[in-house]
């Protein structure tokens, strides 16, 4: 019986067949520029990159190819110079004998005194790497923490550079002289000994409005230069901060979600401080002043990362 291509000419419809390239099987398409990127559906094919400058000559530029066949990377996508592509499992599929795989690799391993080849778990079981591998991959998440596994998964983890406990957490201490967060700790318990509210909260509150001053409003910069007059010590302790490289806090990082992170309040309210002093500045016409100044408050940012 022929084909019905009745329809053909609606499949087609606004088209034209401008070249034929031989490319491994498509997943999703992404078209940026003058460039396409082409994922491919099977293993070990990935990511296959086109120059479509000339729609009638393509030519291949570039190619991502997988490790192996145990995943597969079917979908692609562009943001400016970064290209961005999964990676799923391949082999979803599951056996009969799929709980025999980890039982047997482990046996193995222990008769061996190493971790089997794939070769040899397959002989063991009496079948082929490819169903092992399916086997594998579809009980991943049953026999990844199994008994006694634990200690292994993690000592690979380490190997790889990924964290394996809160305690890794705690990022290198820079030289005490360059790190801003022993100020930003000295503000904090400063504030704590001073109890609530403290002496130079109300100047700091009168300060809040020096965003919508004008430079006509003399009475009212007049006010908000002797409130920062006032608060000298705490501008002073800024400064400090501010022009620090580093900031890194010690923690205690096993307390986990009871850990308080508290000082990052003090960075906030030594970034609105600088800014307070930069306004100022600028109010009395010292405009190089101001924005030196403020590129510390930017500085601040960086030490909240």
């Amino acid at each position: 019986m022929a084909a019905d291509t009745s329809n053909l000419r609606f499949i087609a419809h606004n088209t034209r067949h401008l070249c034929r390239l031989d490319l491994p099987g498509g997943g999703q398409v992404t078209a940026h520029g003058d460039t396409l990127y082409i994922a491919h559906m099977e293993p070990p094919f990935g990511t296959s990159i086109l120059d479509i400058s000339d729609p009638r000559d393509p030519k291949v530029i570039g190619k991502v190819e997988l490790e192996n066949d145990h995943s597969h990377s079917h979908k692609v996508r562009v943001a400016g110079d970064i290209m961005i592509t999964n990676a799923e499992f391949w082999y979803r599929g599951s056996l009969a004998q799929g709980r025999k795989v980890r039982s047997t690799q482990l046996a193995l391993e222990k008769t061996l005194g190493r971790p089997p080849t794939d070769q040899e778990i397959a002989a063991e079981l009496g079948t082929t790497v490819a169903d092992v591998l399916e086997t594998l991959f579809a009980h991943v998440e049953e026999w990844q923490l199994a008994p006694g596994d634990l200690e292994r998964q993690r000592a690979l983890a380490r190997e790889a550079g990924l964290l394996t406990s809160a305690v890794d957490l705690q990022a290198p201490l820079p030289p005490a002289e360059e790190n801003a967060a022993l100020i930003y700790r000295l503000i904090h318990e400063e504030r704590r000994a001073v109890g609530f509210p403290a002496p130079y909260d109300a100047d700091l509150d009168a300060l809040q409005g020096v965003w919508e001053l004008r430079s006509t409003d003399k009475m009212g910069l007049s006010a908000a230069r002797a409130a920062l007059g006032r608060i000298d010590s705490l501008l002073s302790r800024a400064h400090q901060a501010a022009e620090r490289p580093a900031c890194v806090f010690e923690r205690d990082w096993s307390l986990g979600p009871e850990l308080l992170l508290s000082e990052y309040s003090k960075i906030r309210q030594v970034a609105r401080l600088l800014a307070y002093e930069s306004i100022l500045l600028a109010h009395e016409g010292k405009f190089d002043a101001a924005v030196a100044n403020q590129s510390l408050g930017f500085r601040t940012a960086k030490h909240a990362e």
